[in-house]
């Protein structure tokens, strides 16, 4: 996937002409919608992000990477009430992927719920050790101050 290719290299812009020309050739395909909106929200583009995964959520509204991108760009714009409840759907289907527990542990966090985020970051890790490496800033920030690094 090239808008992959490029995200991973820091070429956010490129990798979202990358998305959007995909979305032009079949503008019914999830997974560049939700890549898309997941490089937005990388860049702080946090309502675009949100645009991006309802537009993947229309087409599959069971598609849990897009739940899970739609959540952590609410949260980012201080919508914990509804990222939470987001989160929440998805873990019900999804309890052991690590960045749906991290998600869920950067919410909680911001609802100042310590232990709890404490408790979801650790199962995360459990899963996956070097998780921390993908976080945002802010992400790293609450992970920080909650696991005390």
């Amino acid at each position: 996937n090239k808008g992959l290719t490029l995200s991973d290299l820091g070429r956010n812009e490129e990798a979202i002409a990358s998305y959007d020309k995909a979305i032009e050739i079949n503008p019914e395909y999830t997974y560049a919608h939700y890549n898309k909106g997941l490089t937005l929200s990388v860049l702080g583009r946090n309502k675009e992000a949100i645009a991006s995964c309802d537009k993947a959520l229309t087409i599959d509204p069971n598609y849990s990477d897009a739940l899970n991108g739609k959540a952590f760009a609410l949260a980012e714009l201080g919508k914990n009430e509804e990222a939470l409840s987001i989160i929440q759907k998805v873990l019900e289907s999804n309890s052991n992927n690590e960045y749906y527990l991290s998600t869920a542990a950067f919410i909680i966090y911001n609802f100042k719920r310590y232990d709890e985020a404490k408790n979801y970051y650790n199962k995360a890790l459990d899963i996956n050790p070097n998780l921390k490496d993908t976080f945002s800033e802010s992400e790293l920030k609450a992970f920080n101050a909650v696991m005390g690094k």
